[in-house]
């Protein structure tokens, strides 16, 4: 409507009747003919505050108006040049100049305070700046009649720097619903890690909003991993493992059937190399089997575990899945499939549970003794004699396994001990966490926020070396 206007206006100017030579000559007029052309938004019927263009306030009265960047640049908001039309041209042809649309603006700024009861103006005032002509006119005329408006400087001051995050202390209403939770491997560790991300995904439960994407994240190429090794490994479960050439091809046959169920489109693209890495990574994990745990006897896989751990705030229940259990020379093992590359394993040579501001370097991760407690405790079996646990790389470049009781530097782990303090581990962490003494903190240091969802929520600040 608003270009009709105007090619409207042209129509019925001393202009309408004369022609260009060649057709870009066209172009380049209605080009500069309608760069002077705005559009106002219009108004919505809202309650209270409302900001509105200079135009949008025609016919309006108001008890009190705010009237934004009255500078020279602004109000009016004209230009004196046009590339194509002159002044003078446009005023012999009867068109709108720039002294036009500056009579009604000042028309629309008298008529906008005339009306109200109380107006405040906003200007800057700089070197670069000056206050618009139409306000030195309406102080000119307060001080002709004897009145001074009243002014006064406002400073800005704003301070963009962040500061270190603060903890944030429970409520009686945090604790009760924490006490009623089951809690997880992952949970533990979000605490272990850092007591603000605990307290923002599993308190505020707050989750980062995927959309739809056709591209695989990092998770969902962990979670296709993770149904190709348990589709494999889940049928031979209760027989000794002796992987062959054999072996090797209907494991490809039942990854083909989890990329066509999981991965569309993987025939092609960025699918299908994702396809490609995960088959390559698949055999190397039979023959890492075929090398280093041939005989072994896998006995479940996706398994559910539970169990409760008594604290001194009562029964708190324990929720988790383990990958795989096997059964390897009389040892019930447990395993996790780690499809990056860091290991997490606790190094029970250096932890001290009376030190419990290291346990995040030194404990690492409470997944393994999580695991050893939970299926230890639902199956009746003794956790420091006939049980192990570990994590398997699949990220790294040759397969490798972190065992939760593995020998460090020659020395063995003293089993029994590692036993009662993975049991100690799980019971103070979760003693803390339903303490409502205990604010959730953020760590002493800021290694933990590398990866860390809720970095720009805390405001922690964090840069890579």
């Amino acid at each position: 409507e608003r270009a009709l206007e105007r090619i409207l206006e042209l129509k019925g100017s001393g202009l309408s009747g004369e022609s260009f030579s060649v057709p870009a000559g066209y172009f380049k007029f209605f080009k500069a003919f309608m760069r002077d052309a705005s559009y106002p938004f219009p108004g919505t019927p809202l309650k209270g505050l409302q900001v509105l263009g200079l135009l949008e306030t025609r016919g309006l009265r108001f008890d009190r108006v705010y009237f934004l960047d009255a500078n020279a640049d602004v109000l009016p908001a004209v230009r004196k040049e046009d590339s194509v039309l002159s002044h003078f041209v446009r005023e012999g042809l009867g068109l709108s100049t720039y002294r036009t649309r500056e009579r009604i603006s000042r028309y629309y700024f008298s008529v906008l305070l005339g009306g109200a009861s109380e107006a405040h103006i906003f200007y800057k005032d700089s070197s670069g700046q000056e206050r618009s002509p139409l306000v030195e006119k309406l102080v000119w005329d307060l001080e002709r009649s004897g009145r001074r408006p009243d002014e006064g400087d406002i400073h800005l001051r704003m301070d963009f720097s962040r500061a270190e995050p603060a903890a944030v202390p429970k409520t009686r209403e945090m604790t009760e619903l924490l006490r009623r939770m089951p809690f997880s491997p992952s949970a533990l560790d979000a605490y272990l890690e850092c007591g603000l991300r605990f307290y923002y995904k599993y308190v505020l439960r707050l989750e980062e909003k995927r959309g739809i994407s056709e591209e695989m994240e990092r998770r969902d190429i962990g979670t296709l991993a993770h149904a190709v090794l348990a589709g494999f490994f889940g049928a031979r479960i209760g027989s000794p493992l002796r992987i062959s050439e054999k072996d090797r091809e209907s494991a490809l046959e039942a990854a083909a059937a989890v990329f066509d169920e999981k991965l569309k489109g993987h025939g092609s693209g960025f699918e299908y190399l994702i396809k490609r890495q995960v088959e390559r990574r698949l055999l190397d994990v039979l023959d890492y089997h075929r090398e280093k745990l041939d005989g072994i006897t896998v006995l479940e896989c996706e398994t559910e575990l539970s169990s409760e751990l008594m604290t001194r705030f009562g029964p708190v229940k324990l929720r988790g899945r383990a990958d795989r259990i096997d059964r390897r020379g009389g040892v019930t093992h447990i395993l996790d499939y780690k499809t990056g590359s860091r290991a997490a394993a606790p190094d029970w040579r250096r932890f001290d549970p009376e030190k419990r501001a290291e346990w995040p370097s030194t404990l690492r991760s409470v997944q393994l003794p999580f695991y050893l407690v939970a299926c230890a405790d639902g199956r009746g079996l003794d956790p420091a004699a006939g049980m192990d646990a570990s994590l398997m790389l699949l990220g790294r470049e040759n397969i490798e396994e972190e065992s939760l009781y593995r020998e460090r530097r020659g020395k063995p782990v003293d089993r029994a001990a590692a036993s009662v303090h993975c049991r100690t581990v799980l019971r103070v962490l979760l003693e803390e966490v339903l303490d409502e003494g205990t604010p959730f903190a953020p760590p002493a240091d800021d290694e933990a926020c590398r990866s860390c969802r809720f970095r720009t929520l805390c405001g922690r600040q964090w840069e890579a070396a």
